[in-house]
């Protein structure tokens, strides 16, 4: 059996113990990354709530815009229709709904854009 010198133990020890420092050392480094990229997963879920809120208004004005061309589409047949009766009391009530869908309409995107310019004639 081979009798290990003091000195080749002692250097044995010393490789350990620095060894084990490194070791701490990256165990620590990988808990700040780990916190740094925990903090960044919940930045970015917060903006990803953020991103959702985003898409459910999308969706809604989608909606609201789509509602705008079915009404516009029905008063352009309904106009139509009144045009080849000759009526013009249809007519009358067709130019009517116009002039209040077009007021609504204006109120609307009006109050629900920020800092609208004036509309100009």
């Amino acid at each position: 059996m081979a009798v290990v010198s003091d000195d080749v133990l002692q250097l044995i020890l010393t490789r350990l113990t620095n060894l084990e420092k490194q070791i701490a050392s990256v165990v620590a480094k990988g808990a700040a990354t780990y916190q740094l990229l925990l903090s960044v997963y919940q930045a970015e879920g917060a903006e990803l709530m953020s991103l959702q809120d985003v898409l459910t208004k999308v969706e809604a004005q989608t909606t609201v815009i789509a509602g705008v061309e079915t009404l516009l589409s029905d008063l352009n047949t309904r106009l139509k229709d009144a045009i080849a009766s000759e009526d013009p009391a249809k007519l009358q009530q067709i130019s009517d709904e116009l002039d209040a869908n077009t007021t609504r309409i204006a109120a609307a995107i009006s109050a629900n854009t920020q800092n609208a310019p004036t509309p100009q004639p």
